[in-house]
């Protein structure tokens, strides 16, 4: 199961749920078919099909869930993640890669030396970072998840390079 989006809160009396798209294309939430509201881990429950959903501004929809009529529904629901099963999400090309499949992976400075683990992956509004737990010492820093900062995904090889320059 992938984490497609979270519910930030209700929108108006009659259920209409908003929600923050973590999705490259927000605009494609509605296609990928019924969500399951959970966490890692849990027991996955029922899907709950998706009756409509666009885009309010950039990665926030206005989402209308079967079965969630009211208000009061809708706020018990605010801070849920919404999954979808993981064929549902197009194949990666190229380069690209899922935040998912970040976790754990290597990093490593451009002369190949080992300088931690991705702890973490967050986003806090602007874009993506990495969290680097540091080789030996168990400390973490912020990186940002950007080409400059991260010239080099490699997913079959299990690492990543970073500029050491941004873990300062």
């Amino acid at each position: 199961m992938v984490c497609i989006g979270a519910v930030l809160g209700p929108h108006g009396v009659r259920g209409v749920l908003k929600v923050k798209a973590l999705l490259e294309e927000p605009a494609s939430f509605a296609s990928l078919g019924p969500v399951h509201f959970g966490a890692h881990g849990e027991d996955w429950g029922e899907p709950v099909p998706v009756v409509t959903a666009s885009v309010h501004k950039q990665d926030v929809l206005i989402v209308r869930l079967d079965g969630i009529a009211d208000r009061e529904t809708a706020e018990a629901l605010k801070g849920t993640q919404l999954f979808v099963p993981e064929d549902r999400l197009e194949p990666v090309e190229g380069d690209e890669a899922y935040v998912r499949d970040l976790d754990g992976l290597a990093v490593l400075d451009e002369a190949g030396e080992k300088l931690g683990i991705i702890a973490a992956v967050s986003n806090f509004g602007a874009s993506d970072i990495l969290e680097i737990e540091l080789a030996g010492s168990g400390k973490t820093v912020m990186v940002p998840f950007t080409e400059e900062a991260v010239p080099q995904v490699d997913l079959a090889a299990g690492h990543v390079v970073i500029d050491p320059v941004y873990m300062a």
